[in-house]
């Protein structure tokens, strides 16, 4: 039996015959960064003296990004406004090239923008412009039209749910019903935690775990057993920060560290571990095998300011890093 080791070489060296759908709320994210050097005069508060300005993919889209930067063929669906910041999405999803034939506009949404205003690499602010309201069933059938039309038996579909309209309990329904034996893989949100029964993977972190079952109950092992047992979903997966990551499988469990030198910015974290589980997985990577790479890859983009990506190279490089811990999981 190889090393684990080299089977996760493998996988990553596989990574770019691998296919993700990707499915949810499309965010674009504004960082504004600058130096502050003096206060107000007209309210006790810090002037930020701009710098510079970028526009990032966030949300269901960095996921998205996450599975392009690692060499794998990814399809984007959700749902975007008729507005300026849905025609800078398109525009940086046109520069990762990754396909905008599966995303609708929607004339009664805004698409979401999140601008966070940053001083000597510290967020200042966030503030927010969004429309929460559920997209309508007619967009939701679409929509599955859209994913229906680029899966095959080997697909997996990575769900990115961050409330803002285009994850509902319709759309959820329609996934169940049309296609029960694809893989899915949910980023939740604690509204719609009820609604993800049956499905493969739920992913939360522990602040949504505990809000989930509105219970003060910190232990990984009993969240990941109710979840599983209430939400009926295949397996868990608990994100702990600092403390690295709990998968709950086949009523086995398995603890890894966080495997980070630094952790300057958490911003998309999420995203990453679960676009590297999808992609993983579509390449015949198992379920903890997927994991492990997942939390090298986490340890690597909570090392960058802002929601990050991460490359085969980069993948690699935390490998031979954390060569000691890995061998510590066999």
């Amino acid at each position: 039996m190889p090393m684990l080791q080299d089977r996760l070489n493998k996988i990553i060296d596989k990574l770019s015959l691998g296919k993700v759908v990707v499915l949810g709320d499309i965010i674009l994210d504004k960082y504004v960064k600058g130096r502050v050097e003096r206060i107000s005069p007209e309210a006790p508060v810090p002037i930020l003296e701009v710098e510079k300005e970028e526009l990032r993919l966030g949300g269901a889209a960095n996921v998205a990004a996450n599975i392009k930067s690692l060499g794998g063929e990814v399809f984007l669906s959700g749902v975007i406004g008729e507005d300026r910041e849905g025609e800078e999405v398109r525009k940086l999803l046109n520069a990762w090239e990754i396909s905008s034939r599966g995303i609708l506009l929607d004339p009664a949404h805004c698409t979401t923008l999140k601008t966070r205003l940053i001083a000597h690499h510290q967020q200042v602010v966030r503030m927010d412009r969004e429309s929460r309201e559920p997209v309508d069933s007619e967009l939701s059938d679409r929509l599955l039209e859209k994913i229906g039309e680029n899966v095959d038996a080997h697909s997996v579909l990575i769900v990115s749910d961050y409330s803002k309209g285009c994850v509902t309990p319709h759309l959820l329904s329609l996934l169940r019903k049309k296609m029960p034996e694809m893989r899915v893989l949910i980023d939740p949100q604690i509204k719609h935690a009820y609604l993800y029964q049956g499905f493969y993977l739920l992913t939360p972190n522990l602040k949504e775990a505990i809000n989930i079952l509105k219970k003060e109950e910190k232990d990984p092992l009993r969240l990941a057993k109710e979840l599983r047992d209430k939400i009926k979903t295949e397996n868990v997966l608990i994100t702990l920060g600092e403390k690295g990551m709990f998968l709950y499988e086949n009523n086995t469990s398995f603890s890894i560290p966080a495997l980070a030198r630094e952790v300057f910015d958490v911003t998309g974290a999420g995203d990453t571990v679960v676009g590297v589980i999808g992609l993983a997985l579509s390449v015949g990577a198992s379920l903890r095998e997927a994991v492990i790479l997942s939390n090298l890859a986490a340890g690597r983009v909570v090392g960058k300011l802002g929601a990050s990506q991460i490359t085969k190279e980069e993948l690699k490089e935390a490998m031979e890093e954390f060569a000691h811990e890995i061998r510590g999981y066999l």
